[in-house]
């Protein structure tokens, strides 16, 4: 199925296009290990565990190469082989250059219920408020709240302790030997992190998505020594991540004393909940402001995207009409340019604005040399350029005056320019979303929070995931 996925596919370079052809490399992998583990009762940081992930890789190789074999047979080598080293030694040729690599499974995982990759266990409750009905929903690994009802430790308290960051590993009530089953990836030193990794690396072709979790007081040398020990043991690349390591106002507290200290010293004025300052108030809109306009190409028609100035020259407010009134697309780029409005006349950087709107994909379009991917995405390239170029906006007297070259790059639209474009739209890869990312104390460092849904985010296989809502981002 993977090397008819190669005919199939569509490309959106030639080049790209023409070495995939040519070399025909797959990405089989695998993902639900660390399940797989439990379920046989045995500890992911042990030298078993190690050894079976190593003899596990090692038949899914020799089965894939075989099958690569077969099929260059039926089908004829890559095309890339009669160039290759393996070809010129007189070896049987392979129908794809690669068959194996551990890929970060991302959603899939979490559509499929299963462990990430070759990951560990990353949390074993996550919390998740729903606030049409004002509960707490916990979501449990499937396997540990089985085993915890059977045991009969189970209960709300001790989940409300592992989704507030705790550590099994406190609890009392909690068997020695679960302990040591569950050790999720802040349990689980980097050195056996490693470990693991290079098992599998012995029998994969390409790379291994896989996260080296680091505690909060790691050095320098810790993670030098990880390096290191990827290095000898004949990792292709490591993920190292330090907990805590991202600095990120902390916008919403968890429930420790010094979480709510914080939460009482933000915002001014009344407050409501403990740490939640009061809400911000737009500001009022004067009679008359002045700003410019700029069409935009995009894959739904020309956008027209008016920005107006406050009187100290700083974004104000967003207009965003299409070249043809009426219908969805006219609809949603009005909503996108009121909430952006709302956010500026809220105070809210422009520069974090942008970040939110930039790189949203739709059907993608270059316009005089840029790429622009969507609505939204035009709106953020119209506020970057006014963002950059401040300092040579038009004031007001040069628009009145008409004599300003700047105002003259942001022409209204004339009646000709009215309607969809002629250009036709270009196949691009989909984007990824840039998203501000908001953290809450969680014991000693600041975890990461969900921007979708404000659970806490796992960070495996190199991406950011939550398994709340499924929000992903590698």
């Amino acid at each position: 199925m993977l090397d008819n996925v190669i005919d199939a596919n569509k490309y959106a370079v030639a080049d790209i296009e023409e070495m995939t052809r040519s070399t025909r490399k797959l990405g089989l992998g695998l993902m639900g290990f660390a399940d797989m583990l439990v379920l046989l009762g045995i500890p992911y940081d042990t030298e078993e565990a190690v050894e079976l992930g190593r003899r596990l890789m090692r038949f899914i190789m020799e089965n894939a190469d075989a099958e690569s074999l077969a099929m260059a047979e039926e089908r004829g080598p890559f095309p890339a082989w009669h160039e290759s080293a393996p070809a010129q030694q007189g070896e049987k040729p392979f129908r794809n250059a690669c068959r194996l690599t551990v890929a970060p499974t991302g959603t899939i995982s979490m559509i499929a219920g299963a462990s990430s990759g070759i990951e560990p266990i990353f949390s074993l409750a996550f919390r998740k408020q729903n606030i049409l009905e004002g509960k707490t929903l916990y979501y449990v690994d499937k396997n540990f709240e089985r085993i915890a009802r059977e045991r009969g430790f189970y209960s709300d308290e001790l989940l409300e302790h592992l989704s507030n960051g705790g550590s099994l590993q406190d609890r009392d009530e909690v068997p020695d030997d679960v302990k040591r089953l569950f050790h999720v990836a802040s349990d689980i030193s980097p050195r056996d992190h490693v470990l693991m990794q290079a098992a599998f690396q012995e029998s994969t072709d390409s790379g291994i998505s896989k996260t080296i979790n680091f505690p909060n007081e790691a050095t320098v040398e810790d993670v030098e020594d990880a390096y290191l020990l990827a290095w000898e043991t004949r990792c292709k690349g490591i993920t190292v991540y330090r907990a805590g390591s991202r600095e990120k106002e902390v916008l919403t507290t968890g429930t420790t004393d010094s979480a709510k200290a914080a939460g009482a010293d933000a915002g001014s004025g009344e407050k409501g909940p403990v740490g939640i300052p009061q809400y911000m108030t737009p500001a009022d809109r004067p009679a008359m402001l002045h700003g410019i306009t700029r069409r935009v190409r995009t894959g739904r028609g020309n956008l027209f995207v008016t920005v107006n100035m406050s009187s100290d020259d700083r974004p104000f407010e967003v207009f965003a009409t299409h070249g043809k009134a009426g219908g969805n697309d006219a609809a949603m780029a009005e909503a996108v340019s009121r909430m952006a409005s709302l956010a500026l006349r809220s105070g809210i950087d422009p520069v974090a604005v942008s970040e939110q709107l930039r790189g949203i994909t739709d059907v993608p379009v270059w316009d005089e040399g840029v790429m622009i991917r969507s609505v939204p995405d035009a709106i953020a390239s119209v506020l970057d350029r006014i963002i950059n170029e401040a300092s040579a906006l038009p004031t007001r007297e040069e628009l009145s005056e008409g004599e300003s070259s700047q105002a003259g790059m942001f022409n209204p639209p004339s009646p000709k320019e009215l309607g969809m474009p002629t250009a036709q739209p270009v196949q691009m890869p989909m984007g990824i979303i840039s998203r501000e990312q908001v953290a809450v104390t969680v014991g000693a460092f600041s975890a990461d929070l969900c921007p979708e849904c404000s659970s806490t985010l796992a960070h495996v296989e190199g991406c950011e995931k939550c398994y709340a809502c499924g929000y992903s981002k590698c």
